[in-house]
């Protein structure tokens, strides 16, 4: 029951960003753009596609160059601590925590979303 609570909190606060961000500076009609902080001193801003399930986004800047295109898998996602998606299989992987900060040009408020991936090759 708690993890349901915890993914509709999720659900709710990132469909309302990112339709803030969306309408404040899309990329186009069914995108925005989300920046994080990684615990490894990494900041991107990646695209995330908003209809799309997928754990994914195409790095678009970051204070590493050598990110620039290359995308963002996120195996697990957790809101204020409490995982609300995770997705085996990369045990293997040097994953780093990434915490969003912002949405578009808005600065994240409520909760804490930290997404645990790792970055692949540019595309």
């Amino acid at each position: 029951m708690a993890r349901t609570a915890a993914l509709g909190t999720l659900v709710l606060a990132l469909a309302a960003l990112l339709a803030s961000a969306a309408a404040a500076d899309p990329l186009n009609g069914n995108s925005a753009t989300i920046t994080f902080a990684c615990d490894n001193g990494v900041t991107f801003t990646g695209t995330a596609t908003l209809q799309s399930q997928t754990s994914t986004g195409h790095v678009i800047a970051a204070n590493d160059p050598s990110l620039l295109n290359s995308v963002f898998q996120a195996v697990q996602v957790t809101v204020d601590g409490q995982i609300v998606k995770q997705i085996p299989g990369f045990a293997s992987r040097n994953l780093i925590d990434c915490t969003i900060t912002a949405f578009g040009d808005v600065p994240a408020t409520g909760p804490v979303i930290v997404l645990t991936g790792f970055f692949t090759g540019p595309r």
